[in-house]
């Protein structure tokens, strides 16, 4: 069964509307457009609705209103202030629930993917927990704020193994097999910038 969404939800609606409101107070001259009101809108009724993060599946709900070309290329190229956005999402929230304390945490989570994907960032094979085998999947890093009202992120970065790292860690743990002492093993490259650990991504969020 098909279901149409034409406009974001009422109460979406409302709820972007006053996040605008308050990007505009906290950071002057941020403003969403009319047209990034809509497709933001329309994208997180879709979620809601639909219950998965998916252009396809949001042009379906649309019943052709949009395309998926057309609303995968607004994320990709509309000019959307996400980050000072994100940040007044969560001022709201403290604000709407009187939250004045709370304990940071920081957590990493694996998230699988097909075998087929290509064009997702950050996805890269991991050790399937279950199986012990390997998958492909992405490795998000979150700062989460606990309190006694409620727990939500309020930070998150992907975590991107060091490709020159991992081929050394394979060819040092050989040669440890082999029993070959440390100073006959290649030394181990220095980190890449590009490519922090969890605790670096950790310590960067807070």
């Amino acid at each position: 069964m098909s279901i149409l969404i034409e406009r974001p939800l009422p109460f979406v609606e409302e709820y972007l509307n006053l996040l605008n409101k308050e990007l505009y107070r906290y950071y002057w001259g941020c403003r969403l457009s009319r047209n990034q009101k809509l497709w933001l809108g329309f994208c997180l009724s879709a979620v809601i609705v639909t219950n998965k993060i998916c252009w396809k599946s949001f042009a379906r709900a649309s019943l052709g209103k949009f395309g998926q070309r057309s609303l995968s290329w607004m994320f990709c190229h509309s000019k959307i202030f996400w980050e000072e956005f994100f940040k007044v999402s969560v001022l709201k929230i403290l604000h709407n629930y009187g939250i004045t304390e709370g304990v940071l945490c920081c957590d990493d989570v694996d998230r699988n993917r097909s075998k087929s994907t290509t064009q997702i960032y950050g996805v890269h094979k991991l050790k399937d927990k279950l199986t012990g085998g390997f998958i492909d999947g992405q490795c998000l890093v979150f700062l989460f704020l606990i309190t006694a009202k409620a727990s939500f992120p309020v930070g998150f970065d992907f975590y991107i193994p060091n490709p020159k790292w991992k081929a050394w860690k394979k060819e040092d743990d050989r040669l440890k097999k082999q029993k070959i002492a440390k100073k006959h093993r290649p030394a181990e490259p220095q980190r890449h910038p590009n490519y922090p650990t969890k605790v670096k991504i950790a310590l960067n969020l807070l």
